[in-house]
This record gives C-alpha cells, structure tokens and sequence, in this order.
C-alpha cells in the first residue's frame, strides 16, 4: 500500500498554471555587460527583447550558447519553437515557445554583426512542474511477501529532497544534489509479515504486527541487519518498509557468478567484481562471518530467524550482507504453527527438530546456519534438493547429511582456506 501522502523539496517554489503563460524579458542597452536572467514556468513561452531597432535587424545575429540560430532574419536550426520578431513593434526579439526544464540555463546572445564587441545576453530561468508517480513492484520473483514502492519524479531541478510521508510521519528521505535529466527517484522496501494469507488474519494478528513495527522502530541498528525506515500500521493491511538495497540477494549474486540464473544476471550489478570459488572462496566466508554476526544480533534484541538462506539476504554497494525478515521470538511458536511446510521456501534450511515437531531454538539457528553457509560455498545450489517433506524427515539421520563441496575439500590443508576447516 503506497504512502497517504508524498513531499517534495523543490529548489524553487512551484506555481501552477493551467495554460501557457508568456514571459518578456527587455535588455538595455546600457547595461549590456550584464546577463540578463528571463524566469518563467515550464510549458510557457518566453520572448528575448534586444535593443536593436527592426529597421536593422539585418545586423543582428542571435545565438544559443556557441551555436548560431538567426542571421538577420534568416534561420540557421531547425527548431521550431523559435521565432524571430514577433515580440515587439520596434526592437529585434526571439520568442521561444514551449519551454520545458531542458532548457533550464540555456544562454542566448543578441549581437551586431558589423561590432563583435556589441552583445546582450540572456539566459533562462525554468521554473518546473513535477510529476509524480509512484508504483509497486516485487523484489525477487521468489519472494512475494516483500516488494518495492517507488516514487519517481520527472521534470525537476537539482537539487531536490524526495521525503516519504506515512500517515505524516517521516520514513524516508533522499537528497539528490546531482540529476541526470531531470528525473529523481526514491525506493523503500515493504513487507506484509504474516506467513498466512493477509485477508485470514485476525484482530489479534494485526494488533501483534503494531506491537512488531513499534518495536522495530526502537530497535538499534546493525550493518548486517537491513534497515527499517518506518511502518504504515493505520489501515489493513499493515505493512512494514525498509532501505532499498540496489544488489539484489545473496543467492542473486552467486547464482549470476555461476551463470546459472537469468533473472540473477539482469538484476546483479556489473559494478562489482565477479569471482570464483577457489580465487576468493574468503569472500565466501565473509558473507558467512556478516550473517553470523547478524544472527548474534538477533539474539541480544530477543529476535529470531526462522530459515536462514541465501535469498532472505540482501547485498549493498560494497557487498556487505544485510540479513532480513526476522520475528519476535514471542512470535515464533505462532508462526511456525501457520507454515505450510509442504510448500514453505525454507523448508530445507529448517532444524529437523523444526521440520519433525515445529519446534525452534537458539540451536536450531546452528543447523540453519550450517545449511547457509554450505549454499554459500556451493555457489547457490538448493540443500537436499531432490527431497521433499517426508524425504528430509527421512534423510536426517544420513550422516554426513551434505556433502562437503569438492573444491574445497581437495584443498582444506592449504594455508588460504584454512578457514574452512
């Protein structure tokens, strides 16, 4: 559900017009060593007034910034918001019709041409008038319980602030000092946290969820742990929205390493250095090391996470993991009560204790936890993949219940991956 309300910053204040307006800036002659700065509203027209009498206006050349556009009266572009002398009854005059936030600081230039020297200048002053949409979509295709608001704004200057308003309270902001094409946008994550369908949650459901987003709104930040900037909590259903991370997920990224997922290749970020497993299996580690630090965390906030992988971790800029849909551990009984484990995308991630009689603790983070780090060095692969519920109940005893990737293990005695051991 998008925000009740949006606010934007402009640099400038906004007049709204409902049709063109037409705006006359005059040069004078004595004060020809100043430029001239003509303001008006995007969508207006804007007439440049030289004080060159008509009668010569053979002597008059216009230009646009180094480019020439007129020669007396004869036309040298093609552009036809562009028309000589049609301003004034007595002096040389360029109207330039339709102006957009393109055209923003564009400088114009009157001159004789029988003087070099002799030039009047101008240069335009776009006031913009942004449009604003904002739209929805899913994070990963996996994933539906988490997905994207994004607010785009079109026809604005620099530099602007996008701030998101939920129910007035502020939940986002984003500076931009530098925009290509006058065009900004801002992104924040939303999540509906109830594993059950939405429309068959209860009145205590949905009061437990406003206890959930209160507490994350005091809940102490961590650099694995993804960020929560706010919670709409007014209207059913709730929903809880957090940073927008640009890399995807983890299993995104060692997929597209792989090359083994299209949708991982499109989405995964060229800026940031592919690598193989036996080059920098230590990266592999790290992101171990930063989830195991995100789970210590979790503990010390009375939080669990029930079903630690790959794709319910996200990547920034710099590769750092950020680890996300966690719970209460208050609501922990409950929620694995509702799970469909027939159907859940965790179920192979979860402690047999889990998957045999629903039951969770902290050591059954230490199974889940085994399990991620042996999808991380197998580069994505699915755990137990070719078992389903009662093949896993089966398999639990099989030791060792994963096999330790070849890689890795024809190398455990060299001193670089010693850290596997």
């Amino acid at each position: 559900m998008p925000p009740r309300s949006l606010e934007m910053t402009l640099p400038r204040p906004y007049i709204a017009s409902s049709h063109a307006q037409l705006t006359t800036c005059f040069q004078q002659e004595n004060v020809l060593d100043i430029v001239k700065t003509c303001h008006s509203e995007a969508g207006g027209d804007v007439c440049l007034v030289c004080p060159v009498k008509l009668s010569s206006t053979a002597d008059v050349l216009w230009t646009r910034g180094n480019s020439s556009i007129y020669a007396g009266t004869n036309k040298l572009v093609r552009d036809v918001n562009l028309r000589i002398n049609s301003c004034s009854t007595d002096l040389s005059s360029l109207r330039i019709s339709n102006v957009t936030i393109k055209n923003v600081n564009e400088k114009y230039y009157c001159q004789r041409i029988t003087n070099a020297e002799w030039n009047a200048g101008f240069i335009l002053d776009i006031i913009g008038k942004p449009v604003v949409t904002i739209t929805k979509e899913s994070i990963h295709a996996s994933d539906k319980d988490v997905q994207i608001l994004m607010c785009k704004a079109d026809g604005v200057l620099e530099p602007i602030t996008l701030t998101w308003l939920v129910n007035g309270n502020v939940e986002g902001t984003d500076i931009f000092h530098k925009i290509s094409n006058h065009s900004v946008s801002s992104r924040l994550h939303s999540r509906n946290d109830f594993r059950h369908r939405p429309e068959d949650a209860s009145r205590n459901d949905w009061c437990e969820f406003r206890v959930f987003s209160q507490y994350l709104r005091n809940m102490p930040k961590h650099m694995n742990i993804v960020d929560i900037v706010g919670c709409d909590t007014e209207k059913v259903p709730h929903y809880i929205y957090m940073e927008y991370l640009t890399n995807g997920t983890l299993l995104d990224f060692l997929l597209d390493t792989s090359k083994e997922n299209d949708y991982s290749t499109a989405i995964y970020d060229k800026r940031i250095r592919p690598f193989s497993l036996t080059r920098d299996a230590r990266q592999l580690a790290t992101f171990s090391s930063q989830i195991l630090e995100a789970l210590m965390f979790l503990e010390t906030v009375d939080c669990d996470h029930l079903g630690i992988c790959a794709r319910k971790v996200l990547l920034d800029n710099n590769t750092n993991c950020k680890l996300y849909d966690f719970n209460l551990c208050s609501a922990t009984t409950k929620i694995l009560s509702n799970i469909n484990l027939e159907v859940s995308p965790c179920l192979k991630w979860f402690a047999p204790e889990t998957i045999v009689n629903r039951e969770y603790s902290q050591n059954s983070n230490i199974w889940s936890y085994a399990v991620f780090m042996w999808e991380v060095f197998s580069m994505g692969k699915t755990p137990f993949e070719k078992l389903d519920l009662e093949g896993l109940k089966s398999a639990i005893n099989i030791q060792p219940p994963l096999p330790q990737k070849q890689q890795l293990a024809e190398r455990h005695d060299d001193n670089e991956y010693s850290f596997y051991q």
